[in-house]
């Protein structure tokens, strides 16, 4: 059958395989447990982000009020227009105002 060296050798063998496999099983795991702490620590942050941008979301108008705004904003140009209307006017005016002091001071120093 087997000799005493044989089974030296098979079992030598067995127990150098069974620390391989198990070496390879643990560092495996510490390997995973480096991964999964790194994906938990990306998780987090994305987490964080998420809920920045929900803050900011919340934050932002909603759908009336972008149309009250809208509203409000065609009011003032609406009235600009006025404005811009009656400085037409007003510029007009001055022109005309301007000559007739300009002939009156002529008249007056006796160019007229």
């Amino acid at each position: 059958m087997l000799d005493g060296d044989t089974l030296k050798w098979i079992g030598s063998t067995a127990i150098s395989l069974f620390v391989a496999i198990f070496a390879w099983v643990r560092t495996s795991r510490r390997d995973e447990a480096a991964r999964f702490t790194e994906i938990t620590r990306r998780l987090d942050d994305h987490d964080r982000s998420l809920a920045l941008v929900s803050q900011e979301i919340d934050g932002m108008p909603g759908r009336d009020e972008v149309h009250r705004l809208d509203l409000q904003l065609s009011e003032l140009s609406g009235q600009l227009q006025t404005t811009n209307a009656n400085l037409t006017g007003q510029r007009e005016l001055m022109g005309r105002l301007e000559t007739v002091v300009s002939r009156l001071e002529d008249h007056m120093r006796g160019n007229g």
